[in-house]
């Protein structure tokens, strides 16, 4: 009985999701058979990580400067939200949801930590079989200011997130 304990206790730690995206449900071949995914996810990744080298390199940042962000994360609880100061990686890793919000001042470190954060997520790529992806909004270039009257529209998010994807070629 007790080696049948340890065996399960063994598998169920040494087996456990410990990514901060989690593995896709889905595996990813079954959805494209005739692609080498690993191949590709491995090229779309090294692009990646070269553009944020480049952002780095143009901003005069490397990343033995990197000193963690503490910030105050709002949580959902049963019992409500609730508000706690945390490294700011470490919540956006450990949280489930899809959707995040950092907001702070010009300067603060936003986008470097969203940049580490996207090249720490590159390394889980292959066994979770899901790509992370940086965009920088402050790149959204418009033809008409935005107002109250004149707001960005979901379809004009979606076609500036595909136009920034794309420029990830690796068809080469």
């Amino acid at each position: 009985v007790y080696g049948l304990i340890l065996t399960y206790i063994v598998f169920r730690f040494t087996t456990k999701d410990t990514t901060a995206m989690g593995i896709n449900p889905n595996p990813i071949e079954k959805e494209f058979p005739d692609l080498d995914i690993k191949q590709k996810i491995k090229k779309v990744c090294e692009a990646l990580s070269k553009k944020l080298r480049d952002i780095n390199y143009e901003t005069n940042w490397s990343s033995q400067d990197f000193i963690s962000l503490d910030a105050e994360v709002e949580m959902q609880t049963r019992s409500g939200n609730q508000k706690q100061i945390t490294d700011l990686i470490k919540a956006l890793r450990k949280s489930k949801d899809r959707l995040f919000l950092v907001l702070g001042d010009p300067g603060s470190g936003k986008s470097v930590a969203l940049r580490k954060l996207c090249e720490d997520l590159c390394d889980e790529s292959l066994k979770t079989g899901k790509i992370p992806i940086y965009i920088n909004l402050k790149e959204w270039k418009v033809d008409v200011k935005w107002n109250e009257d004149n707001l960005p529209t979901t379809e004009e998010l979606y076609n500036f997130v595909k136009s920034k994807v794309k420029e990830f070629d690796i068809s080469a």
